[in-house]
């Protein structure tokens, strides 16, 4: 529609599904605007202190790559709830003391819902 190749400035791909879905892809490019505004501007203010593995800017791009737009809005926004010291919820650690978390286990959560 725009003529706007999404992998050319992350290397991942948010443009395979949707396409000429009128509001599918403004939320694409909303969205990508916004996550490469937070990566360039705001993780390098605290990426260190990030708690959880991935990131949560790295979980979002792996979120728009594997699912759609709107999934992957509703992925993120979970995870940036859960990313805190108030979480309840218990996760494994790595070497480095953070919180291992993979967006492939929301995606198999869901789809495994979803089979019969």
């Amino acid at each position: 529609m725009f003529g706007v190749s999404f992998a050319d400035s992350t290397g991942v791909d948010i443009s395979e599904k949707g396409k000429g879905n009128n509001s599918n892809n403004t939320i694409k490019i909303v969205s990508k605007g916004l996550l490469e505004f937070y990566q360039k501007y705001i993780t390098d203010l605290d990426a260190h202190r990030c708690p959880m593995e991935p990131s949560c800017s790295e979980f979002s791009k792996l979120a728009f790559k594997k699912t759609g737009p709107l999934r992957a809005l509703l992925l993120t926004s979970d995870r940036l709830m859960r990313d805190n010291s108030l979480s309840q919820k218990e996760y494994k650690k790595n070497e480095e003391g953070k919180k291992i978390d993979p967006i492939e286990r929301y995606i198999e959560c869901v789809s495994s819902r979803q089979s019969p």
